[in-house]
Order: structure tokens, then sequence, then C-alpha cells
């Protein structure tokens, strides 16, 4: 493994530690070297044909990314070359399809446009806020590649949706996205519930006191006020995420960084986004300038050119680059302080007002005690497995250790949220709420 490579069509050398691989000029040549036209002869070629100690060297080679770091591989006959698109993202993609036209939306697979310029994986025709192009990117890209996919989506009027299955993704905060598991074997995820894990977020206040963190008014310490913090939001799956974005029941938001350049993009509820905009103009880094930047794409250490032949060696070079989706909260900023004399804030100082947010947990909490339900419905009989007839294996026992944790943290979610501080009566709140879930089911069934 290098990080050197010849290209034997453009007769240049390839660094794969730097950002723009040596080449400035050529602001398209990583996707071109890591998704080679199949049609195409190989290009990419050893720097050391004529190896002094007599290796037999294969010559050819190609790109592999793991854990984010790029590195050049010979191409040897039990080796396994980046194909441009694999199953998952295969089964991904028709699933995302499926759901979105079971739901009443309208999906194109692998929609063109008509100069060429954009190819999207799932085009999903939504509500008024026009269409969602969903884009698997399981792959590496680079930033700047990202940004400049963004910007042709958003030029073709298309919100872009960047779906994601590594929190250290180079797409994450360069264009609204969303992040899954990792699954490494999809014939496992049919019919099976998929969480949606980063890039969606709920807008809560809290107290500002220690434990905080600085004060955003003070600059630091507390001051007692509740100042608004965007949370993870929890309970969001897969195939209800992709109707409610179409819908607009979820929403993109872009909050620019206070102590930084670049800014934090989020699928959130349009109550949320108005509450955080107060009538202000939502920011936009692809015409606001200065406030999209593409950072470091090289989680190498910048390194010389290596002249050497690798071929037979292990190992990786470089480092391990920090995640990009932390799942920490984000502050909002000082325009949003509430004084404790007010309450904590939005959607939960208003006792007679169930907030959408417990009804989406509640939804959540239905469809995880749901697959709680299916996993166990698929185990052998108690009785079988006391008297040695029958065994859990391991795949069915992560299934439902994976189901019991999620539903777990719905409920500790939904317990948790400020609004059951402002009722009169839990009880009779929770009756409402349980209402309210049960005419949203009731009408979706009529609608089918």
């Amino acid at each position: 493994m290098t990080q050197t490579v010849w290209h034997a069509g453009y007769h240049i050398l390839i660094n794969l530690s730097l950002e723009d691989l040596g080449h400035p000029d050529r602001p398209d040549l990583w996707e071109e070297i890591f998704k080679p036209d199949p049609s195409r002869p190989r290009l990419l070629r050893c720097v050391a044909v004529d190896d002094d100690d007599g290796t037999e060297c294969p010559e050819a080679m190609y790109i592999q990314v793991r854990d984010g770091l790029r590195f050049a591989s010979h191409l040897r006959r039990e080796a396994k070359p980046h194909r441009n698109e694999g199953p998952k993202h295969r089964a991904l993609k028709e699933r995302i399809a499926n759901v979105a036209q079971r739901a009443g939306f309208a999906a194109d697979v692998e929609d063109l446009s008509v100069d060429g310029a954009r190819r999207t994986d799932v085009l999903v025709d939504g509500g008024d806020g026009g269409p969602i192009g969903w884009e698997i990117q399981f792959s590496h890209i680079t930033g700047p590649a990202a940004i400049k996919r963004t910007a042709t989506a958003k030029r073709h009027g298309i919100t872009p949706m960047w779906t994601v299955d590594n929190d250290r993704s180079q797409v994450i905060d360069r264009g609204p996205w969303n992040r899954l598991d990792k699954i490494t074997d999809w014939r496992h995820a049919a019919g099976k519930q998929l969480n949606v894990r980063g890039g969606v977020r709920s807008l809560r206040m809290e107290r500002c006191q220690k434990g905080f963190g600085p004060c955003p008014v003070k600059k630091r310490g507390s001051c007692g006020d509740w100042h608004g913090v965007w949370l993870a939001a929890r309970g969001v799956y897969l195939d209800s995420f992709v109707a409610e974005t179409a819908a607009g029941e979820y929403v993109p938001l872009y909050q620019p960084a206070t102590t930084r350049r670049g800014g934090n993009y989020m699928w959130v509820t349009p109550v949320d986004k108005a509450e955080f905009l107060q009538g202000r103009t939502e920011a936009d880094p692809y015409t606001d300038a200065g406030t999209i930047e593409a950072g470091p794409e090289s989680p190498q250490l910048p390194r010389p050119i290596d002249p050497r032949c690798h071929y037979g060696e292990t190992g990786k070079p470089g480092t391990r680059r920090a995640p990009r989706d932390t799942g920490d909260r984000i502050a909002v900023g000082e325009w949003l302080t509430r004084s404790f004399a007010d309450g904590p804030g939005p959607g939960v100082t208003d006792p007679d007002h169930v907030p959408e947010e417990l009804v989406r947990l509640q939804l959540a909490f239905l469809r995880a005690d749901a697959e709680c339900e299916r996993v166990s419905a698929a185990l052998p009989s108690s009785l079988d497995v006391v008297a040695g007839l029958a065994s859990i294996d391991d795949q069915q026992r992560f299934d439902l250790d994976t189901a019991r944790a999620e539903r777990l943290a719905v409920v500790l979610a939904k317990s948790e949220h400020p609004w059951w501080a402002v009722v009169a009566n839990r009880y009779e709140a929770d009756g409402r709420l349980r209402a309210i879930v049960q005419e949203r089911l009731d009408s979706a069934r009529r609608r089918v």
C-alpha cells in the first residue's frame, strides 16, 4: 500500500496524502480515479515497475479508502477494487423509492438532469418544499466534491439529502444529510426498521447553569436564564423520515457557526425552525460568501512522493480522522434566550398544547414496540430452548437486544420531555397525547 501512484493517461504522479492530490488544476481528479469508467483501460500504475529486489510487481493499481484513509494497492487476482455501486447501495436506493411511492409521492431512481450535470440516486417529488434528492454516499467523497454536487442540486431546485453510515463522512454539514447505522449484510435489513442516528435535531431550552458550558450571552460562566440548544432527535426511522421530509414535516435548516467558519446542516420541524429564525432570513452557505468551508480532506499527514514499490506489504498509512457527527448538542446563540420567569421556552410552555416532538416520540415508541414484538415472535419457544430442542442464535440475540435498546431510548426521551413539568395532570395529558397519535394513525389508514 502506498500514497503515491502514477497516472498513465495524464503522465502525472498522484499524491493521495494531499488535499488536492498534488494537482490543484484538476478538481475532479479524485472522483475520476476512485470511480473509474469501466469502459476505459486501467490507467493507474505503480511508480516503480522495475523493482530492484526482483519482486514481480503487478504494475496495475487501484484506490482504496478505509476508515477515511486513502491509499493505492496493487491490483492482484484476489483483490477487490472499488465498484461504483454495491449491493447495499442498490438495496437502500430501492427501499427509499418504494417507501416514497407507498406514501403517495412520486420517486425516480437514477434521475438525470436534461443538461447531464446531475444524476440523483432517488428523486422524491415533495410538497411545497420541492423535490428531495436522496444521495446515498457509503463510499469516500472529498469535501470539495460534496460541496460541488450540493451546489448543483440546489441550482436545479432540488434539496439534496446526503445519506451516510459513517460519522466521519465528508458530506456531513456540506449539505442536508442523515446518518444510518452501519450495516454489513443488507440481507438482514430487509423488513427491519432502520434508525436515523444523525442529521435530525430538536430545539430545546436548557437552564444556563454549571455544566451547561460557556454562556452565549456572558461568553463565560452561567447566567441562570434559559438558552436554546439543538439536541439529536431520537426515535427517527428511515421509512417514516422519507415520507416526512417529502411532506414537509421535517425541513432543512442551516445554522452558521459563531466561533469558526462553516456551520451545521440539520433537519428540524417547521415549528422549531420558525422559533429559531424568529423572522430572520435563513443563511445560505452557497450564496452567502465565506460561510462554507471544505476543510482538510486527506486524513493522512501530507507526505512526500514515494518512489518505492510496496507490493506485498500490509498496513495503512496515516492516522484516523475525527468524527464530523459527534451527536453533541449545538448551541443556538444569544438571540434565543428566555428568562427563568418565562418558563423553559418554545414548545413546552403551554400545558394545553401537546408538543409535536412528543407526538413523534409516541409514534416512534409504537414502531419500536412493534419491532420488539416482531423480533420476539420469530424466536423459538422458551420451552423448546429450556428442553434443548432449539436455541437462539447470535443474530437473533443481537436483533432482540438492538430492538429493546431502541425502545428504551425512546421511552427515556419521552419521559424526560420538559412539557410534563408544566401540565397539571400528567395522566390526563398522556391520554391527550395518545388520542392525537391514534387519530393520526387512523387518518393514515384511511388514506391508504
